[in-house]
Formats: structure tokens, C-alpha cells, sequence
């Protein structure tokens, strides 16, 4: 599964726009939209600065995100099975085509 694609859907779940995701702006609903995407993309093996590279982010802001992301992961249930379900998306049938 591509990353855009990953990107693409993350997006959807967290009802932002990717033009949301790619610019500066830092409404509550928008960060973790992206802290979710950090997360997500870092746990299916990118790195901070090639996640930074993806999303038009300084690796340490990406770093910073990760952290935050930790925090919603274990006091939002919502934000949880969102990124739980970005972190597996498309895999089950990467599997099945091997």
C-alpha cells in the first residue's frame, strides 16, 4: 500500500482536508489529524525524516508529534482505533496477494 494512499485515507477518517494536513495551520482537530498521521506512518516503518519529507515537516516536529501522539493513543479511544486501522490498512490484502 503506498503512503499516499495511507495519507489519503487518513485524511478521511479524521475528516480533514490534505491541503489541512500540508499547510501551516494549527487548529486542535488539524494537529492531531496529523499526530495521528506521524504516528501511523512511524509505525509502518518510516522514519521521522522521511515522514517529515512526506508531509512538509522538519523531522523535529515530527518527533514532537510522535510524543503527542502517544498521549491521544492512550486517553482517546476514538484517535486510537483511527490510527489503529491506518497502522493495518491495506495490509490484509498485501498478505493474501504474496
Amino acid at each position: 500500500m503506498l503512503r499516499s494512499d495511507v495519507i489519503k485515507r487518513g485524511c478521511d477518517l479524521f475528516e480533514v482536508s490534505l491541503k489541512e494536513i500540508m499547510n501551516d495551520c494549527r487548529p486542535r482537530h488539524i494537529c492531531r489529524a496529523r499526530f495521528g498521521l506521524y504516528y501511523a506512518l512511524n509505525k509502518r516503518g518510516g522514519s521521522s525524516a522521511a515522514i517529515g519529507r512526506w508531509l512538509k515537516r522538519d523531522h523535529s516536529t515530527v518527533l514532537h508529534g510522535l510524543t503527542r501522539a502517544e498521549w491521544y493513543m492512550e486517553n482517546d479511544p476514538d484517535f486510537r482505533q483511527i490510527v489503529e486501522s491506518l497502522i493495518v490498512f491495506g495490509r490484509i490484502k498485501e498478505t493474501v496477494d504474496e
